[in-house]
């Protein structure tokens, strides 16, 4: 492994942990797995591309409730890739190059797993079709024998989701495996009661986090000042091919 992929997975590891620490203090029963971060985000030693440290990541299973204080009774698979571009791998924030982030949703009950959300959040700074970042909604059942592993249960259902339309490409901020993190813990672990000790462990989360710098940096129309003080839909599409 370079000196380069070192750094990058030294900085990935500490955030990772900070992260994970921070979603555990605000809801102590809620549980990632693996444990070990080196068990998650994997070097890709075959790229040769100069300048460009890819990771694959996951499966990491979260174990959360699905309204705070409550059980835990959701199974959040999170699986993908992201990538980092130098020269600079030293100092952060770590400049991303490319990601893609694979997520599957599991409702526990009586002992099945209910699949109830699955999508896959994208970039794509090439078709002028697409928006730059974007999430497609997709059934992910396969993605229960991850759960299974730790947590036995009765074969997941689609529960609906297996006609779910893909070609949908819904605008999205940039979704990478620590965004999905915060998302995670927002969705799951605070509302309008949550106590300010929750609140102050989920900035902390937040600001391990924040390490990366968005691949909006690579992209000329994206950063216009238009664009930066609009966010508006004639901002998210590239030019066509």
């Amino acid at each position: 492994m370079n000196r380069n992929a070192l750094r990058v997975r030294k900085h990935v590891v500490t955030a990772w942990n900070n992260a994970v620490y921070g979603l555990r203090q605000m809801d102590s029963a809620s549980t990632v797995r693996p444990i070990q971060p080196d068990q998650i985000f994997v070097i890709d030693d075959d790229d040769t591309a100069q300048h460009i440290v890819k990771l694959d990541v996951g499966p990491v299973v979260f174990h959360v409730p699905e309204r705070p204080n409550r059980p835990p009774n959701l199974f959040i698979v999170v699986k993908g890739r992201l990538s980092f571009e130098g020269p600079d791998f030293k100092s952060t924030p770590l400049k991303t190059n490319d990601f893609a982030t694979q997520v599957a949703y599991f409702r526990s009950k009586s002992g099945r797993l209910e699949h109830v959300y699955g999508a896959h959040y994208d970039f794509d700074d090439q078709a002028g079709r697409h928006p730059v970042f974007h999430a497609q909604l997709r059934p992910r059942a396969e993605f229960a024998e991850h759960v299974m592993t730790d947590h036995p249960h009765d074969a997941a259902s689609d529960n609906g989701l297996r006609n779910v339309l893909r070609t949908v490409r819904i605008p999205t901020a940039q979704l990478d495996v620590f965004s999905v993190v915060t998302q995670i813990c927002a969705d799951h672990l605070m509302d309008a009661e949550t106590e300010s000790e929750v609140i102050e462990a989920f900035q902390r989360t937040r600001d391990a986090c924040d390490f990366i710098l968005g691949a909006a940096h690579r992209i000329d129309f994206l950063r216009t000042p238009s664009a930066a003080e609009c966010y508006r839909s004639s901002h998210w599409y590239g030019s066509p091919q």
